[in-house]
Protein backbone atom coordinates (compact mmCIF):
# COMPACT_ATOMS: atom_id res chain seq x y z
CA UNK A 1 0.00 0.00 0.00
CA UNK A 2 0.95 3.86 -0.16
CA UNK A 3 3.05 5.02 2.10
CA UNK A 4 1.37 7.85 3.62
CA UNK A 5 2.37 10.65 6.22
CA UNK A 6 -0.31 11.83 8.86
CA UNK A 7 0.02 14.66 6.93
CA UNK A 8 -0.91 13.62 3.40
CA UNK A 9 -3.49 11.09 4.92
CA UNK A 10 -5.49 13.74 6.53
CA UNK A 11 -5.08 16.02 3.16
CA UNK A 12 -6.30 12.94 1.50
CA UNK A 13 -9.37 12.96 3.27
CA UNK A 14 -10.21 16.49 3.13
CA UNK A 15 -10.27 16.56 -0.21
CA UNK A 16 -11.55 13.29 -0.88
CA UNK A 17 -14.22 13.35 1.17
CA UNK A 18 -16.47 16.01 -0.20
CA UNK A 19 -16.00 14.77 -3.75
CA UNK A 20 -16.83 11.05 -3.22
CA UNK A 21 -20.03 13.13 -1.22
CA UNK A 22 -20.23 14.86 -4.47
CA UNK A 23 -20.26 12.38 -6.97
CA UNK A 24 -22.55 10.15 -4.54
CA UNK A 25 -24.97 12.59 -4.74
CA UNK A 26 -24.90 13.49 -8.31
CA UNK A 27 -25.41 9.49 -9.17
CA UNK A 28 -28.37 9.66 -6.92
CA UNK A 29 -29.76 12.75 -8.29
CA UNK A 30 -29.30 11.32 -11.72
CA UNK A 31 -31.00 7.89 -10.85
CA UNK A 32 -34.05 9.45 -9.08
CA UNK A 33 -34.41 11.79 -12.41
CA UNK A 34 -34.19 8.60 -14.48
CA UNK A 35 -36.88 6.67 -12.46
CA UNK A 36 -39.16 9.74 -12.18
CA UNK A 37 -39.01 9.90 -16.19
CA UNK A 38 -39.98 6.18 -16.42
CA UNK A 39 -43.07 6.55 -14.11
CA UNK A 40 -44.27 9.15 -16.21
CA UNK A 41 -43.93 7.44 -19.60
CA UNK A 42 -45.34 4.50 -17.92
CA UNK A 43 -48.01 6.03 -16.52
CA UNK A 44 -49.04 8.03 -19.80
CA UNK A 45 -48.52 4.84 -22.00
CA UNK A 46 -50.78 3.22 -19.82
CA UNK A 47 -53.63 5.97 -19.98
CA UNK A 48 -53.51 6.43 -23.87
CA UNK A 49 -53.35 2.25 -24.01
CA UNK A 50 -56.74 1.45 -21.69
CA UNK A 51 -59.78 3.23 -22.87
CA UNK A 52 -61.59 5.75 -20.43
CA UNK A 53 -64.29 3.51 -18.33
CA UNK A 54 -67.56 5.07 -18.10
CA UNK A 55 -68.03 6.47 -14.68
CA UNK A 56 -71.35 5.02 -12.98
CA UNK A 57 -71.89 7.28 -10.72
CA UNK A 58 -75.41 6.99 -9.99
CA UNK A 59 -74.69 3.41 -8.21
CA UNK A 60 -73.79 2.80 -5.24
Amino acid sequence: MLELSDEQKLQLLLVGGPIVSLLGTWMSLRTYGRLKQRTAQRRQEAESAAPAAPRDEGRA
